[in-house]
């Protein structure tokens, strides 16, 4: 069998991680892979050697808009060329932009296609012209995978209907070992945007640090909003308590620069940082902000859910979590315990079974 995977980069992030890990997977199981990107660049997450990655070195060309065309249209015609020379199966693409584009790469090669839908659509602002084509092109594929239900029941009925919800895989150890104490602090990871809500975690966090001297704050991750970020630390007077020292050199191992971890996105579409903080034992304090943690946390079982964009909320909850170690211990146990369901042979199998019923439908020979 042989299986195509399609995304813009393999960078640090979330849909990188979840496609080598589906990637290292289907090779693991003896399936052939190729994994196609739009960009070039060493790969952040350790992929198998035996996948066949195919980097097309084509970067977005976001504006002037003529631009964007015909660099979109290349990446089609790239993209077409390299998939029919694959000569896949299957093919799964991934992230809205390279949905579209591989749906359009792909038309009249009766081939199955799915696409997977890894952001929140309903806050991710996409120009006219994409939002446009999404419509278009999702009809036209034939499966769309959310790692949420709330990311699946925003589309119409007849996207939904060939839908299906497969979580995020985490990897977990062969046996839960008990978490050793970390430096006091928080400890909060995700891109330097908008989304990530870390404005916010500033702001409740200079509510309540004078009264924990030994706490400091920790930000992991790169973006375009590192600058005003910054600026921000600083008008609030945190520069000595507050860091961002950019994405860790090896994934996952931020789990260790702190005793809390804190998740203040205003919107995600499941959210990975939750179970790889669950997996280490840490205590979460997050926003139930739509979609996603709701989906992972047991309020005050295994973390704390508050509401989305409350700061007078996260500030106390922060508060009352930073002073009280039976609390952390507690939560912090139970997340160990209950991330397991999210295990990542148990998840891939899903995939597995996906792929196998698309391949091989009920009914035909």
């Amino acid at each position: 069998m042989n299986i195509c995977l399609v995304i813009s980069g393999l960078p640090a992030g979330g849909a990188e991680r979840i496609v080598t890990s589906l990637a290292n997977y289907l090779v693991e199981e003896g399936k052939s892979v190729t994994l196609i990107t739009f960009d070039s660049g060493k790969p952040y997450y350790p992929l198998d050697e035996r996948i066949n990655l195919r980097q097309l070195d084509i970067p977005s060309q976001g504006r002037p808009l003529h631009r964007a065309v015909l660099s979109s249209v290349k990446r089609v015609s790239h993209l077409r060329r390299t998939i029919g020379g694959s000569q896949p199966d299957i093919v799964i693409s991934f992230l809205v932009k390279t949905n579209i584009l591989t749906v359009l790469a792909t038309r009249g090669m009766d081939i199955p296609v799915v696409v997977s839908e890894r952001n929140n659509p309903d806050h991710q602002v996409l120009r006219p012209l994409w939002e446009f084509f999404r419509k278009r092109t999702y009809d036209r594929s034939t499966k769309i995978v959310t790692p949420s239900q709330g990311v699946l029941d925003w589309f119409p009925q007849r996207i939904k209907d060939k839908g299906l919800v497969i979580p995020n895989p985490v990897d977990l150890p062969d046996e839960i070992v008990p978490r050793q104490p970390g430096p006091p602090g928080l400890i909060a990871v995700g891109r330097l945007d908008q989304q990530k809500g870390f404005d916010l975690l500033l702001e409740a966090y200079s509510r309540v640090e004078g009264d924990f001297p030994d706490w400091s704050l920790v930000i992991r991750g790169e973006g375009r909003l590192r600058s005003k970020l910054e600026a921000l630390r600083d008008s609030l007077g945190l520069k000595d308590r507050v860091s961002f020292p950019g994405i860790t050199s090896e994934p996952g191992t931020w789990v260790r620069e702190g005793e809390v971890f804190v998740l203040s996105s205003r919107f995600e579409s499941f959210g990975n940082v939750l179970t790889e903080a669950m997996v280490a034992g840490l205590p979460i304090v997050s926003f139930n902000c739509p979609f996603g943690p709701g989906d992972i946390i047991t309020d005050g079982e295994d973390g704390i859910l508050l509401p989305p964009e409350d700061v007078d909320e996260l500030a106390s909850t922060l508060s009352r979590v930073m002073s009280d170690e039976g609390l952390r211990q507690k939560l912090g146990q139970a997340a160990q315990k209950n991330v397991r369901r999210f295990e990542r042979r148990k998840i891939m199998k899903r995939w597995d079974t996906l792929i196998e019923e698309l391949l091989h439908p009920a009914g035909k020979n």
